[in-house]
């Protein structure tokens, strides 16, 4: 798991990644505060899934979103 897990933190610096054996479990957490008007986007602090897989798409789709809030 630590190389997924190495490759899943390089690719979303802007997350703080990790893995649990007792799920098992990968949880992204952002590094930066909410604001509402992220949240109306639907842009979320925790990720919470059961595969790197599962967990990479829901980072990819919360990275989009936070582009958003950027232009």
């Amino acid at each position: 798991m630590g190389a997924r897990l190495a490759l899943v933190e390089s690719d979303y610096p802007g997350w703080e990644i990790t893995y649990t054996y007792d799920g098992p479990e990968w949880k992204a957490v952002l590094r930066r505060r909410v604001t509402e008007q992220m949240r109306n986007l639907g842009i979320v602090e925790e990720i919470i899934e059961a595969d790197p897989i599962d967990l990479v798409a829901a980072l990819a789709s919360q990275v989009r979103r936070l582009a958003l809030v950027r232009t």
